[in-house]
Order: structure tokens, then C-alpha cells, then sequence
């Protein structure tokens, strides 16, 4: 027989557990791995995910302990930085991209693995779909290799009687294989011939910028990549000085110096990545939780460079330019 003042000590003990379990959660210090690029090479991207944790109540120094390894290193090193992340035990990983996730996901398969930018997961085999994952890795995603026809097409109506148009790719990069043929089946549909030029490091840039000078390409096309990101000054100054209109898959590169880009927001996918963190760190499983996919891209173009290049912005494409920098 259950009395009254049991009943209460029941009812008070079930409405003290959640308040319980959210205590214990704050109280707990979590370990989180961030494998991306460090602030002074990618502005603003690691700023927006910390932000991201920040708002969902893990604070460094607090409740929250962050393990950087950075991705501005030579890629041979990249192995040995997911396996020391593993070996520090933390709670879950942030990778900045497809292959970083890929180096990460061949260190451990238990710890779970949170993309915040990448590119075809389940094509690379780090999930079983976009809507179930499956295995210990989920995330954000951008649709770069999917975007890249698109890019094709708009580089077109910016200039639009190009003939050839040469496409700056990195073989290492296993986004590459998917993104080629979309971007080829694109030009083909208007009638381009589209050159590919490799560049598999910074030191082949400048063998990229002469086989560039030889092709008598008309305009560029930068596939999404994280080396490109980071020499995307150089890229820019490779395209102005060749005066190749070019179009790029991160709004970073406008605003170094390149003429157009249309893209997710890679801020603001970094900023979605740390929700993906919150949920795994409360109790759900990597596998479970669908990638996500961008539902808003912007148009960005530098009309200094178009000034540059003598070119004259279609009306089509001026009216379609979300952010136009000076």
C-alpha cells in the first residue's frame, strides 16, 4: 500500500530526476577533439563553432576541455594527429572536412565523429546515407561536388561567350572523383571545352599557374578543397595575373581577391556542427543523427576584380548577388 506521503517522496524523486541528470551533465568536464583549421588561417570558422558550444552551455575552462590539432600541416602528418586525438580520450571529434573525417574515422570507429563542412560522405564511405549515417560518423555538409556544375554554369553567364575553361582540381582530395564528372556534364550542356589542371600542394601551384598560361583557357573553376582554402590569396593572384574570371566553392576566396564564389556558409555550418556535438554529448548516436545539408547559399562576387578584369556583370547575375564586396 502505497501512503500519501510515499506518493509524494515518488512524485518529488521523478521531478528531481531530470533537474538531477541536467546537473550531473554541467558538472561533467567533456573532452572534445577539434581537427580543423586554426583561426589565423581560417577566420572566423573556429570562433563560430566555439560560439556554437558556448550557447549550448559547454564553456571552456568549465565544463569543457577542447583538444586542437590543426589542419594546416603537411597532410602526411594528418594519420598521426587523428591517432594522438583518439589516445587523449575524448568524448567526441570535430572535423573540419571529408578527409580529415576519413583520418579520423581510420584512427577509431567507437568515438564519435561530427563533419562541420565536409563533402560526400557516404560516396567516401564514412556513412551508409545521409539520413541514417550508420556508424560513428555525422555532421554537416556543403554539397560542393553537387554545387560544382553550378559553378560551371554561372562562370558562363559571367562570361558569357567562353569557349574553354579550365578547372583547378587536387587529386589528393577524395571529393575530386565526384565533383569531375558533374562539372564536365555541365560544360558539355553549354558547349565548353573544360581542361583540368592538378595541384596536389602548394609547391605544384606554381607548375598549375604555368600549365594555366598554356591551355589558353578562358576562365577558372576552383574545386572545393582544403589546401586551395588556405593559398586562396595565391590562387586569386594566379587568376588575375592569367586574367581568368573564376569562380570558387568558399566565400573566402572573393574575398581575397577572387572574382565570384556560391556557396553554404562555412561559418555558419560550423556553428551547426556544434549542435550535432550537444546531442552526441547528451546521449544520442552519431549513427542515428541524419547529415545535414545546406538549404541557403549565397552569390558573392568582387566587383574590384571584375573592374580588374574589364568585365561587365551580366543584369541576370548583378540582380542574383547576395554580397557584393568593393
Amino acid at each position: 500500500m502505497i501512503t500519501r506521503r510515499r506518493a509524494a517522496l515518488m512524485l518529488g524523486a521523478v521531478a528531481f530526476a531530470p533537474i538531477a541528470a541536467s546537473a550531473q551533465q554541467q558538472a561533467r568536464v567533456w573532452r572534445i577533439g577539434y581537427f580543423g583549421p586554426p583561426s589565423a588561417v581560417a577566420p572566423g570558422l573556429l570562433d563560430a563553432f566555439r560560439d556554437g558550444l558556448r550557447e549550448r552551455g559547454y564553456i571552456e575552462g568549465r565544463n569543457l576541455v577542447i583538444e586542437y590539432r590543426y589542419t594546416d600541416r603537411p597532410e602526411k602528418g594528418f594519420a598521426q594527429e587523428a591517432a594522438d586525438l583518439v589516445a587523449s580520450k575524448v568524448d567526441v571529434i570535430a572535423a573540419s572536412l571529408t578527409f580529415v573525417a576519413i583520418f579520423a574515422q581510420k584512427a577509431t570507429d567507437k568515438i564519435p565523429i561530427v563533419i562541420m563542412n565536409g563533402d560526400d560522405p557516404v560516396e567516401n564511405g564514412l556513412a551508409v546515407s545521409l539520413a541514417r549515417p550508420g556508424g560513428n560518423v555525422t555532421g554537416v555538409v556543403r554539397l560542393s561536388s553537387e554545387l560544382i556544375g553550378k559553378h560551371v554554369l554561372l562562370l558562363a553567364e559571367v562570361v558569357p561567350r567562353i569557349k574553354r575553361m579550365a578547372m583547378l582540381v587536387n587529386p589528393n582530395n577524395p571529393v575530386t572523383p565526384f565533383a569531375l564528372p558533374n562539372a564536365k556534364r555541365a560544360a558539355q550542356s553549354r558547349g565548353i571545352e573544360l581542361v583540368v589542371v592538378e595541384a596536389r600542394s602548394p609547391e605544384e601551384l606554381d607548375g598549375a599557374a604555368r600549365t594555366l598560361s598554356k591551355q589558353g583557357a578562358g576562365a577558372l573553376v576552383v574545386m572545393a578543397d582544403g589546401m586551395f582554402y588556405v593559398q586562396r590569396a595565391r590562387i586569386a593572384e594566379i587568376a588575375l595575373k592569367q586574367r581568368m574570371p573564376s569562380i570558387y566553392a568558399f566565400s573566402e576566396h572573393v574575398s581575397a581577391g577572387g572574382l565570384v564564389a556560391y556557396s553554404a556558409s562555412s561559418p555558419e555550418n560550423y556553428r551547426r556542427a556544434a549542435d550535432y556535438v550537444d546531442k552526441i554529448l547528451r546521449g544520442a548516436k552519431a549513427g542515428d543523427l541524419p547529415i545535414e545539408q545546406p538549404t541557403k547559399f549565397e552569390l558573392i562576387m568582387n566587383m574590384k576584380t571584375a573592374r580588374a578584369l574589364d568585365i561587365k556583370v551580366p543584369d541576370a547575375i548583378r540582380v542574383r548577388v547576395d554580397k557584393v564586396i568593393e
